[in-house]
């Protein structure tokens, strides 16, 4: 056993799997997986990886354009009673669609080599990664794909608490999803390839958190925020086979396409009830 604590509850950690490039520990008490890398690539743009093909950027595109819809839908009135701020905003979609609705919502990055033009009039592009901006006027900060990535997300919720953010909205991969699942028993079975695969190992930004509903709940708590609701949603649909990344990018035309495409469409189709990704409302206690 490690002597370190799970940053979520405070629990002890085990290993899960180990490798040259990165070791997973799963938390005794919440379940979810936390890793620490060797190394990560050496590119400074996570948008400039080899694996980011443009039918990749497309296909996201539209998925998270799908998402914005459906998370306007239902989490409309937190978003609408005052500012919100999409942190790690990437290619805009999100709020993009927050601002169609009428919703006051600002935008931040490191970049916005991706962000459509017309919302560059409002971005704020961050000092530095997981730096904090000005949070004044902000009601609601929303991290959609993004607290994942963060090696220490503790610290950055902490921050948001003194900064008097009244609302966290947050969308992960979640480790009790099909395919989340279904790595897990591939790694136990000695094959964590599928693992390793969506932590993004040897990538720029790759995932230091693989979250379970608990743990990410009493992350939040431990920080001075309350879950309030949460909803699944589908991450991925037909277009699975752009969205596969690594080192031989997506499948060929053929039949090993056609297998992935009628699988996206069938993990969209349960989402509903079993999703690989899952979006919270946390409020200020």
């Amino acid at each position: 056993m490690n002597t370190e604590a799970c940053y979520c509850c405070r629990n002890g950690l085990h290993a899960f799997a180990e490798s040259p490039m990165c070791e997973a520990q799963r938390c005794e008490g919440c379940g979810s997986l936390l890793t620490k890398f060797s190394s990560t690539a050496d590119q400074k743009d996570p948008w400039e990886m080899g694996s980011v093909t443009p039918s990749f950027l497309e296909a996201l595109k539209l998925r998270r354009a799908i998402q914005a819809r459906q998370i306007v839908n239902h989490f409309g009135p937190q978003l609408r009673a005052g500012k919100a701020l999409d942190y790690g905003c990437g290619q805009g979609a999100f709020v993009s669609y927050m601002r169609q609705c009428g919703i006051d919502a600002v935008a931040c990055d490191i970049s916005d080599t991706y962000l459509e033009g017309n919302l560059r009039d409002s971005f704020i592009e961050l000092t530095g990664p997981w730096a904090v901006p000005d949070l004044s006027g902000i009601n609601t900060i929303c991290f959609l794909d993004v607290l994942e990535h963060s090696p220490d997300p503790g610290a950055l919720i902490g921050q948001l608490h003194k900064a008097g953010v009244n609302g966290v909205l947050v969308k992960v991969p979640m480790l009790h999803g099909p395919i989340g699942r279904a790595s897990q028993i591939l790694a136990r079975l000695g094959r964590p390839g599928l693992l390793y695969r969506l932590l993004l190992v040897d990538e720029i930004s790759p995932h230091y958190s693989f979250f379970t509903s608990k743990g990410l709940t009493q992350l939040f708590a431990s920080n001075g925020f309350r879950l309030a609701d949460s909803v699944s949603l589908a991450d991925v649909g037909s277009e699975l086979p752009e969205r596969l990344r690594g080192k031989e990018g997506e499948p060929s035309k053929g039949g090993k396409r056609a297998i992935f495409t009628a699988f996206g469409a069938l993990l969209s189709l349960v989402s509903p009830i079993w999703s690989d990704t899952r979006v919270f409302l946390f409020q200020r206690q």
